[in-house]
């Protein structure tokens, strides 16, 4: 076997080094980019690239077999994955840095009918002779079918059988059709895809490209039906894309133009201010700089970062409107080692820094605000750890174990297939672990509130959609949310934790008809928008589009009278310009108007309500006057560009009216002498003397507690609230949301619910070495909240509740079957007090 090594000089610089302009000095870049080849003469294989090198520095290496396929990759040094084959030169297993192995097998026409990844679960598929996917079957073992036509093209996919819903099944037909449609020539093809009453077509000119979509519901096609046209140039560049219309009759939306290179010189948007399109030109100035005007007149002036050709996706000095300016300096890999944002007189400044180890990993972030941030990896890329707060002239440290980093370090676990299943902090507050299904979606989260274990535990159904979620404290309530599809997997219903069950009735789009009770005859613009809906309580809800089908009006009307409706105006950048209050017997003192600076910050407001507000802002971006009605607040800064102090008398010489202090990662601790703690999570724990707070899993807030009780929330998966239990006002809340807004909130009274305990026991398992204990309110989610070698567990003191329970037993190589014959015995408690579950996690 002979080797070749092949040295390519690329020596290059930018086009800016061929005119400056005085607005933007261009730079030169320049790097030197080494080439290595591995030839294999006896295979017949010659010219794989072995190793490159950029400036002295490998990025990249392959290493090869004895059959010249590759057996090794590294980048800057950094083993990614080293793979094995079978006889037949198929891929047989891919191994990772950290050493997990992924073995593939079963190959047919180039794809791999078995996937058994590194934690034991697998993935199956069924390819017939000609190469085409006809099954495929997740780690879960739930199967996906699919069917072609004679072309090779998806013709149909089977959902999964026996699931909680009977799905329908999607049909894909491709048709050549004779006869003109929608100002389309005969002899153009059309696709059809069909999910029960779900419509989607789609028509193609001669080569292929989508001129017209049309999509509706079958059983309601007039109202339901969205247009959108499509027209290309002689490159097949979009040259217009309409707004989705209900007719096929389109001439308004986006328009785009292109140079002789192809490049974007402009887009326009037709609007309402005038019959002309607004327009946003694109000018490609020498020194591969460009020039970005904006419809409002503002321009933007951004110089790249190039070697050897044009390019403009690494922007190293951007010049913007109202005197602001951003320096990047990047390496010759083109990544970030410092953000610089200025006046034009550098009177203000403020730099952020970026430093890489060896590999070309970040491990290391200053900025002025936090401090330091260093981070470490593990052999897979994964973060192995993290601390911020630390003093900014610290380097970085692979290890993280200094008494400096450790005090402040955030440990991160992760399983054989990189997923995090550990987070893990100094005060132990907010301690976090994951379990998962076997496809890698999240089936548990726990997270520790001062020694407390909150719980977020999660359902699917066969395609993997949420169908139920549940959240529980150690020492409180667990309540529990499900979620109901119909036949095209489009969400039907909610239940609540309470019980009741709000349905949406959807469309064939999916979109909701109804919110239960609070919300009927809902309808939408062609763009998704709502267009109306009535209000549980009668009142109409309206609203209305403009030509760029933004908001034009807001109204909510009963027997004739406006209680509520805004009419709103845009700048051309789509700023909000004004709004006028036109409800009744209001005579307009809600009116608002608006203006906006050059970066499209609000500069003022004025209303009836308030008189005028004007807003200044230095080139960092920062607030620095408020002025209302003639009271002026300044806004005054440290020179670490923490927010100090908010002071009166018409500069930051003036009084204090509002004193500031901050913590290491930048939290606020101090606001007028009230005290605030900061976990190292950056969450919020205590206002001091006043409340205190817990988390879910997501970082949203569950708990807060004051001597005047507590008030539990319940966020869904998605971060909407859905449930809160206020004890300060005696109430159970639902929250009802339809289109992404919040429409009902629907009261109960507070029920007393008397302090409870759990009690299971169970006899030992023949071969467990270790139990779990899993709870569920709905028996749809389940809850791990105790393992350990024990067999039995009391739950702490807790509100009363109807819980179910059932134990696993688990041998040694990890094998869990349920344990039966398990007692269950709820006894009174005295007093529900804050201890840890007993929870043991390994």
């Amino acid at each position: 076997m002979s080797k070749k090594h092949q040295e390519l000089l690329k020596l290059s610089s930018s086009l800016a080094s061929l005119l400056c302009l005085s607005t933007a000095q261009a730079q030169n870049y320049t790097k030197t980019e080494t080439l290595s080849y591995y030839d294999d003469t006896s295979k017949w294989v010659l010219g794989q690239t072995s190793r490159v090198v950029v400036d002295g520095i490998t990025t990249s290496e392959v290493a090869y077999g004895a059959n010249a396929q590759p057996v090794a990759t590294r980048n800057f040094g950094k083993l990614q994955q080293t793979l094995t084959y079978n006889g037949d030169g198929t891929i047989a297993t891919v191994t990772d840095g950290n050493g997990n192995t992924t073995v593939l097998s079963g190959w047919m026409r180039g794809i791999p009918q078995s996937i058994r990844h590194a934690d034991g679960s697998s993935e199956s598929a069924i390819v017939n002779d000609n190469g085409w996917l006809t099954s495929v079957t997740d780690e879960n073992g739930y199967s996906t079918s699919y069917g072609y036509d004679a072309m090779g093209r998806i013709s149909s996919i089977s959902y999964p059988q026996g699931d909680s819903t009977a799905w329908n099944s999607t049909a894909q037909a491709f048709e050549l059709v004779m006869v003109p449609e929608y100002g389309i020539g005969a002899g153009h093809w059309r696709q059809t895809i069909a999910t029960g009453n779900y419509r989607k077509l789609t028509y193609f000119d001669a080569l292929w490209r989508p001129l017209l979509t049309r999509e509706f519901d079958a059983a309601n096609e007039a109202a339901t039906q969205r247009f959108q046209r499509f027209t290309y140039d002689h490159e097949g560049r979009v040259t217009f894309a309409s707004y989705p219309g209900s007719s096929d009759a389109l001439t308004t939306g986006t328009w785009t133009e292109y140079d002789a290179l192809g490049r974007t010189i402009s887009v326009g948007q037709d609007t309402e201010l005038d019959t002309k399109a607004l327009l946003t030109f694109t000018e490609y100035l020498p020194g591969n700089k460009t020039r970005v005007r904006s419809p409002n007149e503002q321009a933007t002036v951004t110089g790249y970062q190039v070697f050897d050709q044009p390019a403009y996706d690494k922007p190293v000095l951007i010049q913007h409107p109202e005197g602001a300016v951003t320096e990047i300096s990047r390496d010759v890999f083109g990544k970030p080692t410092a953000i610089t944002r200025h006046s034009n007189d550098w009177s203000q400044v403020l730099t952020r820094t970026y430093a890489y180890n060896s590999n070309q990993e970040l491990c290391r972030t200053v900025e002025p605000e936090t401090g330091a941030t260093l981070t470490g990896y593990d052999g897979a890329g994964n973060i192995r750890w993290s601390a911020a707060g630390l003093p900014m002239d610290i380097g970085c440290d692979a290890s993280g174990t200094s008494a400096t980093i450790a005090a402040r370090r955030v440990d991160r676990g992760y399983d054989a297939r990189n997923r995090v299943v550990s987070m893990s902090f100094p005060d132990s507050n907010g301690n976090q672990r994951f379990s998962y299904w076997p496809d890698g979606l999240t089936k548990q989260i726990t997270t520790q509130n001062n020694g407390v274990a909150t719980y977020n535990s999660y359902a699917y159904n066969k395609r993997r959609l949420l169908t139920g979620e549940s959240q529980g404290q150690a020492d409180g309530e667990t309540w529990a949310m499900s979620s109901i599809y119909d036949a095209n997997a489009s969400l039907a219903a909610h239940r609540y934790p309470t019980g009741q069950t709000i349905d949406y009735a959807p469309n064939a789009l999916g979109q909701p008809t109804r919110a239960g009770a609070y919300a009927s005859t809902v309808s939408y613009y062609p763009n998704g928008a709502i267009r109306q809906f009535t209000y549980g309580n009668g009142i109409l809800h309206t609203m209305t589009q403009n030509r760029r089908q933004l908001p034009a009006t807001s109204q909510d009307t009963h027997s004739g009278i406006a209680v509520l409706s805004d009419s709103y105006t845009y700048d051309k950048n789509g700023n909000v310009k004004a709004i006028a209050d036109n409800a009744s017997w209001r005579n307009g003192r809600g009116n608002r108007s608006m203006e906006y600076d050059g970066l499209d910050r609000l500069k003022s407001a004025s209303s009836p309500m308030f008189g005028n507000a004007v807003y200044a802002y230095d080139a960092l971006d920062n607030l620095t006057k408020v002025a209302v009605s003639g009271r002026d607040h300044w806004y005054c800064y440290d020179p670490y560009w923490h927010l100090t102090n908010i002071k009166t008398g018409g500069s930051c010489s003036g009084g204090t009216v509002i004193g500031l202090a901050y913590d290491l990662q930048g939290n606020l601790v101090n606001k007028n002498g009230q005290t605030y703690a900061f976990d190292f999570g950056n969450r919020l724990r205590s206002a001091t003397n006043k409340e205190t707070y817990r988390y879910d899993g997501n970082g949203r807030r569950t708990l807060a507690t004051q001597s005047g009780g507590g008030v539990a929330s319940m966020y869904d998966q998605g971060g909407v609230l859905r449930f809160q239990k206020n004890q300060r006002s005696s109430k159970t809340i639902e929250y009802v949301v339809l289109g992404g807004s919040n429409i009902a909130e629907v009261e109960w009274p507070l029920g007393y619910l008397p302090a409870m305990k759990d009690t299971l026991t169970w006899g030992a398992n023949p071969g467990a070495v270790r139990y779990i204990v899993e709870e569920s309110i709905d028996r749809l989610t389940w809850t791990s909240v105790y393992e350990g070698d024990q067999t039995g567990w009391t739950s702490l003191s807790r509100p009363s509740g109807t819980y179910s329970y059932r134990v696993l037993g688990c041998t040694q190589n990890g094998v869990c079957s349920e344990v039966f014959g398990v007692s269950h015995v709820k006894r009174s408690a005295m007093n529900i007090v804050p201890l840890l579950y007993q929870l043991l996690l390994n």
